[in-house]
């Protein structure tokens, strides 16, 4: 695969999205203790996330040729998405953030991870790492479902 540099920085930034994610959700459950088991559910979904792009990106190098890239992508847009992160975690920190502000807030990082497609930029044929493609796009979908519902539910 051409590009195997390129997309090892990629997916790094991707992880390390993951993980700011986790991270945030983490202290909103210390923030608001009502929501504890939800934003711990989910920010253990996303460090799994992490773990997933590392070992996904194992396996393409250790077989490249199984492996082609479906579309371009641009790291920067990741580092918008992380940068973000960082903002909210101030303003949660600072004590900025409301508790019902911030459902939009995960729903919009959520919703920004499917549209991106940051996830489908690879094509192959290999089962497993197929699998960990599917299981981030449907625990995101989850979670941006979750979010929802506990938009509506006021």
């Amino acid at each position: 695969m051409e590009n195997l540099n390129a997309l090892r920085e990629m997916m790094k930034k991707m992880a390390e999205a993951e993980v700011k994610i986790g991270e945030l959700y983490l202290h909103c459950a210390r923030v608001w203790k009502e929501d504890k088991e939800f934003w711990i559910s989910i920010a253990g979904e996303e460090a799994k996330h992490a773990a997933n792009l590392e070992k996904m990106f194992q396996m393409i190098e250790h077989e490249p040729n199984k492996y082609k890239l479906k579309h371009e992508f641009k790291i920067e847009s990741v580092d918008l998405i992380i940068k973000g992160i960082s903002n909210t975690m101030e303003n949660l920190k600072s004590g900025k953030m409301i508790r019902h502000s911030m459902y939009f807030v995960a729903r919009n990082i959520e919703s920004s991870l499917l549209e991106k497609n940051y996830v489908e930029i690879i094509e192959t044929e290999v089962p497993e790492y197929n699998v960990m493609i599917n299981d981030i796009i449907k625990q995101t979908v989850d979670h941006r479902k979750m979010l929802i519902a506990k938009i509506e539910k006021g």
